[in-house]
C-alpha cells in the first residue's frame, strides 16, 4: 500500500513538473545563457522552432562561445 500511495506521488509530482512552462519558453538557464551572450537580447516571446533551436545551440558542446552568440542572434533574428 505505502508503494501505491509513493508512486502515485510521485507521478503528480512529474506530471505537475512537465507542465511547468509552455514549450515555447526557454528553461530560465537557457535564458540566463542566452543574456549573457546577447546582452539586451528578448526571449518572452519565442517560438516553438525558435526555443529548440536556441536549446540545441546551448546544449551543443561543438560550438565555442562566440559561435554560440552568432547563432543566437541567427535564431532571434538579430542581425
Amino acid at each position: 500500500m505505502k508503494k501505491l500511495i509513493l508512486a502515485a506521488a510521485l507521478s503528480t509530482v512529474a506530471v505537475g513538473s512537465a507542465f511547468a512552462y509552455a514549450p515555447n519558453e526557454l528553461a530560465q538557464t537557457y535564458v540566463y545563457e542566452v543574456s549573457t551572450l546577447v546582452p539586451g537580447a528578448d526571449t518572452s516571446n519565442l517560438t516553438t522552432a525558435q526555443v529548440g533551436r536556441i536549446e540545441t545551440v546551448l546544449s551543443s558542446s561543438q560550438y565555442d562561445e562566440s559561435e554560440k552568440t552568432g547563432a543566437i542572434k541567427v535564431i532571434l533574428e538579430l542581425n
